[in-house]
């Protein structure tokens, strides 16, 4: 499976004639510990810590019992994605086009729009990739953001962020390029 976002919820397919499903979670396999007992397919377990192992069980029921032999599956939480080294570079030239590299993150404001930012294999500054977003495109309204990893700095020492942009185009107001 690889890993998983820390924020991660569990998920798994309804069983037939199930009117409930125990979920058992935790550090131990098989997991002891009851999350939640629920009607449906879909259970939050909270936070987890980075770089954990956590293993979970599905155990459905009705009213003639529990089900019997359920399948423990486990994951791995992802990594602190924190950046602690320095310098610190990211040219986004290490992952495919239309992924972010790890910790990287994207969100769309509250203006509704169609704009996304997207790792694309043109307009970089460095061959091959960039980040592009078709900003002011159709002079529509805007609010989609882009983020970098935390950056753990240190009280007293001098940091310099440094990036790179351009438009792709520029329009005047009345439409000319």
């Amino acid at each position: 499976v690889g890993t998983v976002d820390r924020n991660a919820d569990l998920g798994w397919n309804e069983t037939a004639g199930a009117t409930g499903y125990k979920v058992y979670f935790g550090t131990d396999n098989p997991p002891t510990t009851l999350l939640s007992d629920q009607p449906g397919p879909t259970a939050d377990p909270g936070v987890m810590p980075f770089s954990a192992t956590r293993y979970w069980q599905i155990v459905p029921y009705n009213l003639y019992g529990e089900a019997s032999s359920c399948p423990v599956w486990s994951f791995t939480i992802q990594p602190d994605p924190t950046v602690t080294s320095f310098p610190y570079t990211e040219n986004f030239d290490g992952v495919g086009s239309g992924t972010l590299p790890y910790g990287w993150t994207t969100a769309d404001g509250a203006i509704a729009n169609d704009m996304q930012w997207t790792n694309r294999v043109a307009y970089s500054r460095s061959e091959p990739n960039s980040m592009v977003i078709q900003a002011g495109y159709q002079h529509v309204s805007m609010d989609d953001w882009f983020f970098s990893p935390p950056l753990q700095l240190t009280a007293g020492i001098p940091y310099r962020v440094e990036f790179y942009y351009r438009p792709l185009w520029s329009m005047t107001s009345d439409g000319e390029n």
